[in-house]
C-alpha cells in the first residue's frame, strides 16, 4: 500500500512500545513501537501525479508549475515492514490503522492507488476454450486469448499489461504467448519499414 504525505520526512506514531506480562511478572511478549516515516520523493510517478492533483502547492513549493518529487513524502507499507522487521501481524495492524485513520486522513497524507487497467474485452477473466467436438484437439487458454487479440485487433501490449495486473505470474503460458505475439508484431512492422 502506497501512502503519500504533503510533508517530506513526516512521521506518524501508530503504537508505542507495549510489553505484555504474565501474572508472575515475566515478559510474555513485546510489541514494538510502530511509526510511519515518509521519505522525500519515495513513490512511483503515478502517485506523484495524484499528490500534485491533491496538493498543487505543498509547503516549500516554488511558484512554478513544476512541483519537485522531493517536496512530498511517501512510503510503501510492505517495504517498510521488511526494513523495520515488522511481523505480518504488525503489518496488518498498520494497514488497518491507515485505512481507518480519521484525525488527519485526507489532510496530511492519503492512500495512493494505481488506476486499474480496463479488461481488453468483456469476460476476459473467464476466457476459456469452448466445448470440444468429437475428434477435435484440445485448445489452450493462451491460444484462445491470442486468437481473440488478433481477430479483434486489440493491442497485445495492453492485453499483456492487463494479464499481469489481474493474474500476475500465475498463467505463464498466457504471458509467453502474448510476448511471442508482441515480438512477432514488432518484427513484422520492422520488415514493413525495411521493404518500404
Amino acid at each position: 500500500m502506497w501512502v503519500i504525505s504533503k510533508f517530506p520526512g513526516y512521521q506518524v506514531k501508530l503504537r508505542g512500545e507495549d510489553v505484555i506480562y504474565a501474572p508472575n511478572g515475566a515478559v510474555v511478549k513485546r510489541q514494538p513501537r510502530l511509526r510511519l516515516v515518509f521519505r522525500p520523493g519515495y513513490f512511483p510517478e503515478w502517485a506523484h501525479e495524484q499528490a500534485k492533483k491533491r496538493w498543487p502547492s505543498p509547503p516549500g513549493a516554488p511558484d512554478s508549475m513544476l512541483v519537485p518529487r522531493n517536496l512530498y513524502g511517501g512510503l510503501e507499507t510492505r517495504s517498510m515492514a521488511i526494513e523495520m522487521n515488522w511481523s505480518e501481524e504488525d503489518l496488518e495492524f498498520i494497514e488497518d490503522k491507515i485505512r481507518n485513520w480519521r484525525p488527519r486522513a485526507g489532510t496530511d497524507w492519503f492512500i495512493a492507488e494505481e488506476d486499474k487497467l480496463a479488461a481488453p474485452w468483456p469476460g476476459y477473466k473467464t476466457t476459456k476454450p469452448g466445448k470440444l467436438k468429437v475428434g477435435e484437439k484440445p485448445v489452450a487458454t493462451c491460444d484462445v486469448i491470442v486468437d481473440l487479440v488478433v481477430k479483434t485487433g486489440t493491442d497485445p501490449a495492453e492485453v499483456l499489461a492487463y494479464e499481469r495486473q489481474e493474474f500476475g505470474d500465475s498463467r505463464p503460458e498466457v504471458l509467453d504467448a502474448l510476448e511471442r505475439l508482441i515480438a512477432g508484431t514488432e518484427k513484422d512492422e520492422a520488415e514493413e519499414l525495411v521493404t518500404a
